[in-house]
């Protein structure tokens, strides 16, 4: 799919735009289909916590935090609510 504008693929900035965090492996994996099926190049992370693992949709990096809001404004806007800016540790 053709890229949008705003929607960098995993770029070398410290900003992302996390989109989910759930401990349900296929609704982040639904949600990594639908956002490339959007033109977005989003990453699934997942980490260890508690008794299970916990998993992350991100799009990303942003050179900075204005950008990275931009972008969380406009996945918002495309009906993702919940999308926040982080910078991973």
């Amino acid at each position: 799919p053709r890229r949008r504008p705003g929607s960098p693929g995993r770029g070398r900035g410290d900003f992302f735009v996390q989109v989910f965090a759930g401990r349900d492996r296929e609704s982040a994996e639904a949600l990594v289909s639908r956002l490339r099926g959007q033109g977005y190049r989003p990453q699934l992370d997942s980490a260890s916590e508690g008794q299970g693992r916990l998993f992350k949709v991100r799009v990303g990096g942003y050179a900075s935090r204005e950008l990275a809001q931009a972008a969380a404004d406009k996945l918002r806007a495309e009906g993702y609510p919940g999308s926040w800016v982080t910078r991973p540790e």
